[in-house]
């Protein structure tokens, strides 16, 4: 028998497979890197996504928290420069299509 079905006889996928998106574990990773890792509160901190060593020494899964994250999520949107630009196209029908009513001009040779 090879090692590769050995292997995957012993350990089955369905046993060593998460299926966390990688954009959240980068998020956690996100928050690890600047120091701040007690602050996440997302999937990747829930039981189902953890190794034993994390649940049953570090004990990590009691940091899981959707609603808290749900409302720390919504408040890095809003503190996004993009979420409240004065330059997004309107939808409600303006004849230039922004909210400032200008349009975009491309800078000239003064400008520069």
């Amino acid at each position: 028998m090879q090692l590769a079905s050995m292997y995957q006889a012993k350990y089955p996928h369905h046993l060593w497979l998460t299926f966390l998106l990688l954009g959240l574990q980068e998020r956690r990773w996100f928050f690890i890197r600047n120091g701040s890792a007690k602050d996440y509160h997302g999937p990747a901190v829930h039981w189902r996504h953890l190794s034993r060593f994390e649940r049953h020494v570090l004990r990590l899964h009691r940091q899981y928290d959707p609603v808290a994250d749900l409302q720390q999520r919504r408040e890095a949107r809003m503190a996004r420069p993009s979420y409240n630009n004065p330059l997004k196209p309107v939808t409600n029908g303006n004849a230039n299509g922004y909210t400032n009513g200008e349009s975009i001009q491309a800078p000239t040779a003064a400008d520069i």
